[in-house]
């Protein structure tokens, strides 16, 4: 499952209780040997919690659960965030490439999502086809890393085996091309059943005359959405990783300014909001299709009732139930559980909509 749909699943998860644990980690030795420390001092936090807010008795099975959770990590995988959600049917822990605003415990009857609403902004998880006649691989990837090899639907494949092995078999040009035609459709049917499975879209590093061919036989072409024009059949899975991710970076950045040329359009349609209060009524309200909002954006606000809020300038006040420090990760929540979208852009970025903006529906 993908980050974007874990947290899709997660939101729909209303079980008492469910425990939110979120802290930072390192990708690196010495320094990941700190977040074993951390991660048995939060999971501790959380089993005092538990037996206070329910019971030694209706806690045990969580409290169980909590103190296997150690045992069944590896900290050398770490990465920059890890977040831990773990309820009566769920127990998910996930690892992103992008820090955690705060280590944190909360249980309550839903999620505690917010930790994870920028940083699932920030990823990206798409598929690496490694292409070529001698042998293709496929791997899943968040950024600059690699999650994993796939091995389903065919993959890894072993070297074409229609290549022509002799010298005058070869020099029928035609002949060549139908082979690798068929080597290609092959790879294109399983990657396809992968996408079908993963919805993931996929990046391709290969010769430029593979991918041509790729395209050229390709039932959606669609799915493959860049290209790195290398040979990487000797090279290790992470430097592919950090290859694709340079080709996704830009498409995530073209993705950003769609968004604000869509956002322009609209505000000529009337169908923009830049008042805060306005946009947190109307992405209460299940009026939001796209928010826009610029990465250091944060504004402070008070809750008065389900629909309003008031601003407040500074933060000594943001300290009880009704106070929220940054209202920006509770607006995005709110727009993309009622099924709108949501862009954090670099605030030059945004280009005269101020650090927020939303595109309603009407």
């Amino acid at each position: 499952m993908t980050p974007a749909k874990t947290l899709e699943h997660l939101m729909q998860i209303h079980e008492d209780p469910c425990i939110s644990i979120s802290l930072n980690t390192h990708r690196t030795h010495p320094d990941n040997q700190q977040d074993a420390i951390l991660l048995k001092k939060l999971l501790r936090e959380a089993e005092q919690e538990l037996e206070k807010g329910y019971g030694k008795s209706a806690s045990a099975p969580y409290v169980e659960k909590l103190r296997a959770i150690p045992d069944s990590l590896n900290m050398s995988y770490n990465l920059d965030s890890m977040h831990i959600f773990l309820s009566e049917s769920t127990e998910k822990i996930l690892r992103l490439p992008i820090p955690s605003s705060q280590d944190n415990v909360h249980i309550d009857s839903r999620f505690d999502l917010k930790p994870l609403i920028k940083a699932m902004n920030r990823t990206e998880d798409y598929l690496i086809l490694l292409l070529s006649e001698g042998g293709t691989a496929l791997y899943e990837a968040l950024n600059d890393g690699i999650i994993r090899e796939i091995e389903m639907h065919g993959f890894p494949f072993e070297e074409n085996p229609w290549y022509l092995p002799r010298a005058v078999e070869r020099s029928d040009a035609k002949r060549v091309d139908n082979q690798s035609r068929e080597y290609m459709n092959r790879i294109d049917k399983a990657l396809n059943k992968v996408h079908h499975d993963l919805g993931l879209s996929c990046i391709v590093v290969s010769t430029s005359d593979n991918f041509h061919m790729l395209q050229q036989v390709a039932d959606k072409p669609s799915v493959y959405v860049g290209h790195v024009d290398k040979n990487y059949r000797e090279r290790a899975p992470h430097q592919l990783a950090e290859s694709a991710w340079e080709v996704v970076k830009k498409l995530l950045s073209e993705r950003r300014k769609a968004a604000v040329e869509e956002m322009k359009k609209a505000q000529g349609q009337s169908k923009v909001l830049t008042d805060l209060g306005e946009i947190y009524r109307a992405a209460r309200e299940g009026r939001g299709e796209l928010l826009l909002a610029g990465t250091s954006f944060a504004q402070a606000v008070k809750k008065l009732d389900e629909h309003s809020i008031e601003i407040i300038n500074g933060e000594a006040e943001a300290a009880s139930e009704n106070h929220i420090k940054d209202i920006t990760p509770e607006l995005a929540l709110e727009v993309y559980s009622k099924k709108g979208r949501v862009i954090f852009a670099e605030d030059e970025e945004l280009n005269g909509f101020g650090k927020i903006a939303l595109k309603i529906r009407h």
